[in-house]
């Protein structure tokens, strides 16, 4: 349950790095669905001579990335959107003397450029929220593998 979902965050991670929002929304959709099935299947999995640290230790970690999809996942894809835009925006001016650049596209570029540096902001701190919390599922899956092994 736990290596499918991991395999799919792995993936959206690397979909967050390209900067390509369609597979971003298309990694994020999977990891989201992915999630949720595989956190159904573990709820019917049984503890192990009353040892249940390991079943949990999955469940939150597939939690952890059902809520990174469906919470904070949309926040993603809207950064790169909203960059997109900056970008074509950005392009238009670089593209013309500052004399023929009319007052809406002056307009535009600013208030574009004031949603972008606080999209911007906000990305950085849910990536670092998002990076602390993973780090901490992680290991107590990590934990809970250990002691499950040393037990057997």
């Amino acid at each position: 349950a736990f290596f499918k979902a991991n395999l799919q965050e792995t993936e959206y991670m690397n979909a967050l790095s390209s900067g390509e929002i369609g597979r971003i929304e298309q990694s994020r959709q999977s990891l989201e669905t992915i999630a949720q099935e595989q956190m159904e299947k573990v709820k019917g999995f049984s503890d192990y001579e009353g040892e249940s640290d390991l079943k949990k230790a999955c469940h939150d970690m597939l939690y952890f990335y059902y809520s990174e999809a469906k919470k904070y996942g949309p926040e993603q894809v809207n950064f790169f959107l909203l960059k997109a835009e900056m970008d074509e925006i950005s392009a238009t001016i670089n593209s013309k003397k500052k004399k023929d650049l009319t007052q809406s596209e002056i307009d535009k570029y600013n208030t574009t450029t004031k949603s972008y540096n606080a999209a911007i902001n906000k990305y950085n701190e849910t990536n670092a929220y998002l990076n602390k919390h993973r780090a901490l599922r992680y290991e107590a899956w990590q934990k809970a593998g250990e002691k499950f092994q040393n037990r057997i």
